[in-house]
């Protein structure tokens, strides 16, 4: 009963200081744990002293450890997922799907807030929604490949119309965008020669490869630059 406690009043302090801990390990095995190493000491013939110390100890020396684990981790760029995978959410990121929703389907958390742009990146989810439905009903190399082209064009305009509007907000990042765009339409083109080179076409490795930019570059790169066109959008009206 009095684990019990232990884990719903860990579990409520953990939200209450914000601390993310999806699972309840440590309610389960911090608090619980130092409960059962005491509990040891007082209910049999071991001694309380000792226990109280390992108790303390030994969480301590996990903590110690992990901490400074996690800070060579988070240093070396590989403790977290990306923002826009936050964002995105990691079953959908991770698996392509949630409860029954395809990778491709537009979300209002993808929306900008720069209205013709969202307008086109709804587009592009549109168009390679297409395409993946395309490979899955086993269409013709052909059918493919001219989804697969028409993609590709659109995509080139997109970037287009995308560096005009940074340019006419003065946005200082262009440049890095323009550089990004470049190698994405590299890799793409590239894709696409690998890609027709095979007997059969998989949807669930086309959609690996395109949603690590579509979805990722529209919810981290794009989002800097709706930020800053919004900002400055709020300051004109201000004026």
């Amino acid at each position: 009963m009095l684990g019990f406690m232990l884990v719903i009043l860990g579990a409520r302090l953990l939200e209450k200081l914000h601390l993310d801990d999806v699972v309840g390990a440590w309610p389960v095995h911090g608090l619980c744990g130092v409960w059962g190493g005491i509990a040891t000491g007082v209910f049999t013939e071991h001694a309380l002293g000792p226990q109280i110390i390992g108790s303390i100890a030994i969480p301590a020396w996990a903590f110690l450890t992990m901490f400074a684990l996690f800070h060579v981790l988070k240093a070396a760029g590989v403790l977290r997922v990306s923002r826009g995978e936050e964002i995105l959410g990691l079953d959908m990121a991770e698996h392509g799907e949630v409860e029954g929703e395809t990778q491709f389907e537009w979300r209002e958390e993808y929306r900008l807030h720069v209205p013709e742009m969202d307008k086109e990146h709804e587009n592009l989810f549109r168009i390679i929604g297409e395409i993946v439905d395309a490979m899955k009903s086993g269409l013709g190399k052909g059918a493919i490949e001219d989804a697969f082209q028409g993609l590709l064009d659109y995509t080139v305009n997109h970037f287009q119309d995308e560096e005009e509007l940074m340019e006419r907000y003065s946005y200082p990042h262009l440049e890095e965008h323009k550089k990004i765009h470049g190698q994405f339409k590299q890799k793409v083109l590239a894709y696409k020669e690998e890609l027709f080179q095979k007997d059969s076409f998989d949807a669930k490795d086309f959609q690996n490869f395109i949603s690590g930019w579509l979805i990722n570059h529209i919810l981290e790169v794009d989002r800097q630059y709706g930020e800053f066109i919004n900002a400055k959008l709020h300051e004109s009206d201000n004026v």
